[in-house]
């Protein structure tokens, strides 16, 4: 879901980003999002998550997960470090764009 993000923000994405991915670095992409965010760029979310149902299934299938692993981390005996640990990490950064991004967004063809 990172690179398909990181292609609303720039099409052609940049080939080192694949290399240092391919090398295992796994979250190059979602520090790329996280340091290229603009206005232009949040919106750009929005509209593709209005517009385009196979990105929309990602951001919900991302959120819903990403919130089934802080429910899990909550319920340790290190809730506490384990939840800060996830939000402050990248993925907690995505979680934190995306959940901002989609608040308020109607989706096309939704019903009335």
């Amino acid at each position: 879901m990172a690179v398909d993000i990181a292609r609303i923000f720039q099409p052609s994405v940049e080939e080192e980003l694949w290399k240092r991915y391919y090398k295992g670095d796994q979250g190059a992409f979602l520090r790329h999002i996280t340091k290229a965010l603009s206005r232009q760029k949040f919106e750009a979310i929005q509209r593709k998550y209005q517009t385009d149902e196979k990105f929309r299934g990602y951001v919900m299938r991302y959120l819903k997960e990403y919130s089934a692993l802080v429910k899990h981390a909550r319920a340790t005996d290190r809730a506490e470090v384990l939840t800060t640990t996830f939000s402050t990490s990248d993925m907690g950064k995505l979680h934190m764009l995306l959940s901002k991004a989609m608040e308020g967004v109607a989706v096309e063809g939704a019903a009335e």
